[in-house]
């Protein structure tokens, strides 16, 4: 569900990096179906359970040809980066996150850089936010 709604909304991956967990690795095969040309996951051991602060090493080591990122992994720390990242810019129905950010929900920023590792905490703007049981109970 969550794949299909990121693809309505236009929100396809140009990079997949992945928590090496067996359970991560289930998710990110799930994101073939809805996106059959989505890059191949980048497993990273260090995205196991990793702080906000791994995950932006991770995000600032990004090469310059990379336009959008999707990190599969873990919480609390997604849901951390989710509020670090998090700049001025937070829409209504993305609020909800930093009450409740449940196992597969999706969060998904926009940032103007030039290059990854300009990234810092604040400077991303929070645009979208699902949770799997909303999408189920809006079919």
């Amino acid at each position: 569900m969550i794949s299909q709604w990121l693809a309505s909304r236009g929100h396809r991956p140009d990079l997949v990096l992945c928590s090496s967990s067996q359970r991560t690795r289930e998710t990110a095969s799930l994101l073939n179906a809805t996106f059959p040309e989505a890059p191949q996951p980048i497993y990273e051991e260090t995205l196991y359970h990793a702080p906000p602060k791994a995950m932006l090493a991770h995000l600032r080591a990004i090469g310059p040809n990379i336009g959008s990122v999707m990190i599969i992994g873990h919480n609390p720390g997604l849901s951390a980066l989710t509020r670090k990242l998090a700049g001025g810019t937070i829409r209504p129905r993305c609020a909800r996150a930093f009450t409740h950010f449940p196992t597969a929900a999706a969060a998904v920023f926009t940032a103007e850089l030039e290059d990854w590792r300009d990234l810092g905490y604040g400077q991303a703007a929070f645009v979208d936010f699902a949770r799997p049981r909303e999408l189920a109970a809006a079919q």
